[in-house]
């Protein structure tokens, strides 16, 4: 998995994801250059400061895009507050 990228236009926003590891159940911050397999739960707590919209979208190494909040629908909105997905 890539490092996490995030963008916003106009806002400032927060992004903190956390990955707990399925084959020792370590939970860690994600960062630049992490190791994650298949099987690991990832989390992501967002902040923002103006209303706005959210997706958080994942891309494998094959390119393949999968999205994980939401899963299916239209994008979650957010209205100056943390959310955690």
């Amino acid at each position: 998995m890539r490092a996490p990228h995030y963008s916003a236009r106009n806002a400032t926003v927060g992004s903190r994801p956390d990955a707990r590891h399925a084959g020792t159940g370590r939970v860690e911050r994600v960062l630049p250059g992490a190791e994650l397999s298949p099987d690991d739960a990832i989390r992501f707590g967002v902040t923002n400061d103006k209303p706005g919209w959210l997706v958080v979208l994942g891309v494998d190494a094959a390119g393949q895009v999968t999205p994980y909040a939401p899963v299916s629908g239209t994008a979650l909105e957010l209205v100056g507050f943390s959310h955690t997905s």
